[in-house]
């Protein structure tokens, strides 16, 4: 016998006694033995070139042409090799040329099914043939239309957003409902702007931010009255949210006024309590907002002029007055009985500072 048989002979042993030493417990353990042993025999198995029979070979993996192929001699031994290796990275934005990302963009999860469209587009770039009435006929589909709306839509919201300095969860909200409002078929394509203004102040209301229709309205630069028909409907359509009252923007207009944080709840119960008050019921936010942070400052001490609050409200300054003068006719049920007893001075001496 050869010294190389007697060699793998004697190695054939040892490995037979490795593996009779193995006593297994249980089922598992047979099962982990039996798994060891396959494992350890695959690792013995080393991939040769059958014309040089080189040791250890040198074979190399071509991914450009997918072949993997002896450096040595030239032998393929396989094509179409998958490449395993991480997709191309993106940096045409800052290098310019082709994109070479194969992947394409990262997934939009505010799009949906919307991912997965399909773009016709006439590579030459001229300006007929029949690439170029394909495309035309594709981008007149429903779905395509649907989808360029959506993204004019998402960017509208994202650039109100921003000039309001909302956080992005609340453009995020805003964004859903603005997809829902296309997906339900509103007359969306025609004001755009419009219905992501409609949108992004029910994200607000949805995440309890205070905006108001006027505010909205002079951003987007049409009527309150029309903007304000344009928000129920998107509402009742995609959100259904409670109406927003008018004591919500207390704490926005104390802070306007430079008034103390405190200011704030007094002036959200002296609004709330107004809207019970007959003479009071029938007026817009603004008049009572403004009324009630006159009241308010003139009851802890900290009065404002009724030009100051005028330009804050965005009412005028006459209308204040009159509302004014309403609440002090009305004084005693304009605060709770708590905060009645704690002014009970300062509210029997108020009087009418607009006179």
């Amino acid at each position: 016998m050869s010294t190389t048989s007697a060699l793998n002979a004697a190695n054939k042993a040892s490995k037979e006694e490795l593996y009779r030493s193995v006593q297994p417990q249980d089922a598992e353990d047979a099962k982990y033995a039996q798994t060891t042993q396959v494992q350890q025999q695959d690792l013995n198995v080393r991939l040769v070139c059958t014309y040089c029979k080189k040791d250890p070979p040198n074979v190399i993996e071509d991914f450009k042409q997918g072949d993997l192929v002896c450096a040595d001699c030239g032998t393929v031994f396989k094509d179409r090799i998958i490449d395993t290796r991480s997709e191309w990275r993106t940096f045409s934005a800052d290098e310019g040329g082709d994109d070479p990302s194969r992947v394409g963009s990262t997934e939009n999860a505010l799009m949906g099914s919307m991912n997965m469209e399909t773009t016709i587009n006439d590579a030459r770039g001229g300006t007929s043939g029949p690439g170029k009435d394909l495309s035309k006929a594709h981008a007149k589909t429903s779905s395509i239309r649907d989808h360029k709306v959506v993204l004019q839509g998402f960017k509208e919201v994202g650039t109100l957003g921003e000039k309001l300095g909302l956080p992005k969860n609340y453009i995020d909200t805003a964004k859903q409902y603005f997809r829902t409002a296309v997906e339900k078929d509103l007359n969306v394509q025609k004001r755009v702007a419009h219905y992501a203004g409609a949108c992004l102040l029910l994200g607000c209301r949805k995440h309890g931010v205070t905006r108001t229709i006027d505010e909205f309205a002079r951003m987007l630069g049409i009527k309150k009255h029309e903007f304000g028909r344009l928000l129920l409907q998107v509402n009742k359509t995609v959100a259904n949210l409670a109406r927003q009252e008018t004591i919500d923007t207390g704490a926005r207009l104390c802070d306007a006024l430079d008034l103390p944080a405190s200011s704030a709840q007094l002036v959200t119960e002296v609004s709330r309590n107004a809207r019970d008050i007959d003479e009071l019921a029938s007026r817009v936010p603004g008049t009572i907002q403004g009324a009630a942070a006159l009241f308010v400052s003139q009851l802890i001490g900290m009065p404002r002029s009724v030009k100051d609050i005028s330009v804050k409200v965005d009412v005028a300054e006459t209308t204040i007055k009159v509302a004014f003068r309403l609440m002090l006719q009305h004084r005693d049920r304009m605060l709770s009985k708590d905060n009645a007893a704690k002014y009970a001075t300062q509210l029997a001496a108020l009087y009418d500072i607009t006179a």
